[in-house]
């Protein structure tokens, strides 16, 4: 439903997705400062690079092996229809997004970064990944409309 709710509206389909991601963060965000309660210090720059860099590191280790020991038929779908010459750029924005939302996520919980500046971090940590997305569904109905 969703898909052919994103093919009708074409590119419109990208801000939509990436809104609804980062609305979902920050909501899940506010129940677990709802949930455990938060004391955020002042914020540090320093600090949420550290954090982005060891979970950009981390991720793209864990992508690594992931890559090496899982069955191609495991993938999703929307990668294995995807073109060859994307898939470094998925892969980067698999790291990129996951390191972001993360960082920005414990910034905003323990470092002092406010939500409004935790969900601007988060969209332009999802953006690129969506695009992606989007990019390689046109690919293939491109290619399905060719054959």
């Amino acid at each position: 439903m969703l898909t052919g709710l994103g093919r009708r509206i074409g590119w419109w389909a990208v801000p939509v997705e990436v809104l609804g991601l980062v609305g979902a963060i920050q909501l899940s965000l506010v129940a677990l400062i709802a949930l455990f309660g938060s004391e955020p210090g002042p914020f540090s720059w320093p600090m949420f690079l550290f954090i982005w860099i060891f979970f950009a590191a981390f991720g793209t280790a864990l992508a690594w092996w992931d890559r090496r020991r899982r069955d191609p038929a495991d993938e999703p779908a929307w990668r294995a229809r995807a073109p060859r010459r994307l898939s470094a750029a998925i892969a980067v924005a698999d790291v990129w997004w996951s390191a972001t939302v993360i960082s920005s996520g414990m910034s905003a919980y323990q470092g002092g970064l406010g939500l409004w500046y935790s969900a601007l971090v988060n969209v332009f940590g999802v953006f690129p990944l969506v695009l992606l997305r989007h990019l390689a569904d046109r690919y293939e109905r491109a290619e399905t409309a060719a054959s």
